[in-house]
């Protein structure tokens, strides 16, 4: 126990983990289901990858208490930290389909934020934060003192990373939502995934609002040393968002009209500056409205 606690900084609960393990499984196993049955892009598939990072997290949280060595602690506070980053990148992709989604040319604020542009920062920022918690924790496990402090560096400057672009997203989403050429307000059809999709990104907010405070006070501060801290500010949190990214599936409102393939080719062109329309005619928007009203009689 007390082995596990010089790792740790607290002796973990077996029954919490366990109840988070069998909760993130069934989400998987649904968010899978739903996911295949709709012919998804691959894209759509991360809050599988959240579900699996954090029960295998967790899981290792569990093998602690009968095997702690350093390289499983480790690799759990990596795995504790990571699922959220891939959270906040299907909200950034559900993201991507509401911005390609209409014609963004005639709102002088959206026709700044090109799509292509904005998914690969987006991107970017997803990879650049794994890649600089995983040297961090690395670094915070060594037994060179200067190491240690550099890994809280490097951990603390992922944290802010992430909690500044997910307030610029959330930011970024109230002006999408209020566009006068989107007039996502007025789509019905569409509100349900804004509202989710606004509500996790609320709730990554709040998860990395906490990392910072804990990773502040360092691995012997209040908040890392008390669990229950952990499991409402950080597992609970991402596990609110994985249920609203599986009830509010993005490939529910894909579907209708017209096919997931031709959706998914939808969000590409808009990528590259590009359109396609419910008729499947593609161009840039001024081509596409053009020809839309022709497309739409013959239809």
């Amino acid at each position: 126990k007390a082995e596990v606690i010089a790792y740790e900084g607290f002796y973990p609960h077996k029954a919490p983990a366990i109840i988070f393990i069998i909760l993130f499984a069934l989400a998987a196993l649904l968010h899978l289901n739903i996911s295949i049955r709709l012919h998804c892009p691959i894209s759509f598939y991360l809050t599988v990858v959240t579900c699996a990072l954090m029960i295998a997290g967790l899981s290792l949280r569990i093998e602690m208490l009968y095997k702690p060595t350093m390289s499983r602690s480790t690799a759990s506070r990596v795995l504790q930290l990571v699922p959220a980053i891939f959270v906040n990148l299907t909200n950034y992709f559900v993201g991507g389909f509401l911005l390609g989604n209409g014609n963004t040319d005639s709102d002088p604020i959206l026709n700044k934020i090109h799509p292509a542009v904005f998914t690969r920062i987006c991107k970017l920022t997803g990879v650049a934060s794994s890649i600089l918690i995983s040297v961090g924790i690395n670094e915070i496990y060594s037994s060179n003192p200067s190491g240690v402090s550099e890994g809280y560096r490097l951990v603390r400057g992922s944290l802010y990373l992430q909690l500044c672009f997910t307030a610029v997203f959330i930011v970024f989403l109230t002006v999408l939502y209020r566009s006068p050429a989107l007039r996502l307000f007025d789509r019905k059809d569409i509100q349900p995934l804004f509202v989710s999709l606004f509500a996790s990104s609320t709730l990554m907010f709040g998860r990395y609002l906490f990392r910072v405070i804990e990773y502040e006070q360092g691995f012997t501060g209040y908040a890392a040393t008390h669990e229950v801290f952990t499991y409402v500010f950080d597992v609970l949190l991402v596990f609110l968002a994985v249920a609203l990214h599986t009830y509010c599936h993005v490939g529910r409102f894909l579907n209708g009209r017209t096919s997931m393939r031709s959706q998914a080719l939808s969000f590409a062109q808009a990528s590259k500056g590009e359109v396609q329309s419910e008729f499947g005619l593609s161009g840039t928007p001024d081509d596409v409205e053009k020809n839309v009203r022709v497309a739409a009689q013959n239809h």
